[in-house]
């Protein structure tokens, strides 16, 4: 059983079946810390021919919106539970390009990631020192009482 279960590095882990539509489907590529591993029954393994298709472009290709549509067509709903197979998988719509431009493809998606989660730290950074001094402007208004109104009419 453990070679039939068992997991590669870049073979692609496909959500079979869950309750919710919006996670069947979904995918993840197995990374090398992974391979000691063996795969649940409640998911697909994908092993993608090497000369053929890159593992993490098809990957990428399976949760784009047109793709993630298919699978929501082709689910089918039992007890409760979204499930596809891998027969519904393998009839998948996916652009197909050359090696060459699928590795490029990829590559532009991790560049253009890593870029958008540098500039979300990057903001995350500057909102933390400007709460970290707008929290101290707040305490020295409070210690000198000047957060409350004035009650000079009362006197």
């Amino acid at each position: 059983e453990r070679k039939k279960f068992n997991l590669l590095e870049n073979d692609i882990l496909v959500i079979r079946s869950n309750g919710s539509l919006g996670l069947v489907g979904r995918s993840a590529l197995v990374k090398p810390r992974d391979t000691e591993h063996l795969f649940a029954g409640y998911l697909i393994r994908l092993r993608p021919i090497k000369s053929l298709v890159s593992s993490a472009y098809l990957q990428l290709s399976l949760e784009t919106y047109d793709v993630r549509k298919q699978i929501h067509r082709l689910a089918k709903s039992s007890s409760g539970q979204n499930n596809i197979n891998a027969k519904e998988i393998c009839r998948l719509e996916v652009p197909y390009y050359s090696l060459e431009e699928q590795n490029r493809i990829v590559q532009e998606y991790r560049d253009l990631f890593s870029s958008r989660i540098f500039r979300t730290e990057r903001s995350l950074e500057t909102g933390e020192k400007n709460s970290h001094y707008l929290r101290q402007s707040i305490l020295k208004q409070a210690f000198l009482g000047q957060l409350l109104p004035k009650l000079d009419h009362l006197s």
